[in-house]
């Protein structure tokens, strides 16, 4: 009885002497938006799998693109002794500590764990792979006392292979053990298997003012994990925000702070499902309050690419993505181009459609109605577009959409002449000479055209008073390099598309 009375007087004077201590509320109001720097330091050696070692500029990049976390993965199992003491080799808790800071010294919360330790899954009743894992922590504990609160420790990651009851006895005897040296330092458990929302509702909840909880998502695992079909029905979405308005509320019920350190699909996955995915995933964390870690392993996971220190645009729906972003965009071949479509989810300055033929060519297109929900691209180029809405909120406060592509075979929706009998002649044009036959277009109308390239860029542009008659094309290049170029002529009823060919 001494003993605790002496270990709980000792952590009420702790708690009185650091009043800015960190707790778990606060934590899971400030870890935001975060990332992992998986398969990294949690290979049986680093740089045993598909990434090298970390590199310093990894956390540079985090912090550059918003990131306020980064969950560092760490297996301990191949760096420490086998018999008594159990000593951690000291040059891996250097190194450890020095991934550990380079978020710490960037303002970063950074979360260190126990990762893909299956010697003790697979033979917690021993009372010696107890003991050694309990030796771990202790070191681990010891080492890194001294760090600022922004540094938290997780216990085990996805304890699969261990009772619910084993894995409740481990959280306990686990926190004990980081208290000897870190009295209020913030501490991660889990449920049991593969720490899912279920599972850690079922977990017993440890006694300590110093804990939060964490599950992992990859649902539908079909899908996520494995690449399959498709998804984003209202059904599918509807599937993740249950799953977050459960855990959510168990959370809220208990007093319990919770986070979400791994989620995503692998890149195999269909790709407007794959975006729309993560997109769902980060609107019901926002909407639960609950901090997110998106897993990024460099490899089936990849966000950030390292050898090439750039993003994959999944970095941006991370970081941009609000309750208020442009919400069920759409994009399908129509006969007059590809046709887009979305819902509005907050009220907009600005708005802007953003396209490329790959997703790292995205750029502005052009500027849209604050309170437009549909648009038709008929420069769209041959073979894939990829599009996304940019909405400002504010003059500069703005947020994302999420990207969708579609392929396009320009030839499905340009008619030459079209129904009012428009057409270009001489086509291919002679010595950059061409005429514009307004067919059966209204006489006396306003008209102005646009040439664009199959990269969807804009070569020449004119405006007309009237569009009647023969019209000669005057500026037009008269060095138009080979190829099919789209013309778009826009009248007060609607934009005509016509096919130029360059010979």
């Amino acid at each position: 009885m001494r003993v605790i009375f002496v270990s709980v007087l000792l952590l009420f004077l702790h708690v009185l002497s650091s009043p800015g201590q960190l707790t778990p509320q606060e934590a899971q109001e400030r870890l935001g938006r975060g990332i992992n720097l998986g398969n990294t330091l949690e290979p049986p050696y680093e740089g045993g799998w598909n990434n090298p070692p970390a590199e310093e500029r990894y956390f540079d990049a985090y912090k550059e693109a918003g990131f306020s976390t980064v969950r560092i993965p760490v297996r301990w199992d191949k760096h420490t002794a086998a018999t008594a003491p159990y000593t951690i080799q000291s040059s891996w808790l250097d190194r450890v500590e020095e991934v550990a800071d380079w978020g710490l010294e960037r303002g970063m919360f950074v979360i260190i764990n126990a990762h893909h330790e299956e010697w003790l899954k697979s033979n917690y009743e021993s009372a010696d792979t107890l003991a050694r894992f309990v030796a771990i922590w202790r070191q681990v504990a010891e080492r890194f006392k001294d760090k600022s609160d922004s540094l938290l420790f997780e216990i085990i990651n996805e304890p699969y292979g261990m009772t619910i009851e084993q894995v409740d006895e481990l959280n306990d005897t686990i926190l004990k053990v980081i208290r000897e040296s870190n009295p209020t330092r913030i501490v991660i458990y889990s449920g049991y298997r593969w720490s899912n929302s279920e599972e850690l509702m079922q977990a017993r909840i440890p006694d300590d003012p110093y804990i939060m909880g964490y599950f992992h998502s990859y649902n539908p695992w079909s899908f996520a994990g494995q690449g399959n079909g498709t998804w984003g029905t209202l059904s599918d979405r509807n599937q993740i925000r249950d799953k977050f308005q459960t855990v959510g509320q168990w959370a809220r019920d208990h007093g319990v702070s919770i986070m979400i350190s791994e989620f995503g699909a692998m890149n195999g996955c269909e790709f407007n499902s794959r975006m729309q995915h993560y997109f769902v995933y980060v609107q019901n964390s926002l909407r639960q309050h609950i901090p997110f870690m998106a897993w990024d392993d460099g490899g089936q996971f990849c966000i950030l690419c390292r050898s090439s220190n750039t993003w994959f645009i999944i970095k941006d729906i991370l970081i941009y993505t609000t309750l208020e972003s442009p919400d069920w965009f759409k994009a399908e071949e129509s006969g007059e181009g590809v046709h887009l479509t979305w819902m509005n989810m907050g009220e907009y300055d600005t708005l802007i459609l953003e396209r490329g033929p790959s997703v790292s060519t995205i750029e502005p297109l052009l500027g849209l109605s604050p309170t437009a929900t549909a648009w038709v691209d008929s420069t769209a180029i041959q073979g894939y577009n990829y599009y996304r809405l940019k909405a400002y909120l504010h003059d500069t406060v703005f947020t994302y959409s999420y990207p969708v592509r579609v392929y396009h075979t320009p030839a499905t929706m340009v008619v030459s002449p079209d129904a009012t009998g428009l057409h270009l002649y001489p086509n291919p044009p002679k010595e950059g000479t061409i005429y514009l036959d307004t067919g059966d277009l209204p006489a006396g109308i306003p008209c102005s055209w646009e040439l664009f390239d199959m990269k969807g860029q804009s070569v020449a542009s004119g405006t007309f008073v009237t569009c009647e008659g023969d019209i000669e094309l005057n500026p037009l290049p008269g060095k138009l390099t080979a190829g099919t170029y789209l013309f778009l002529l826009h009248e007060t009823r609607r934009t005509h598309t016509l096919r130029l060919v360059v010979d």
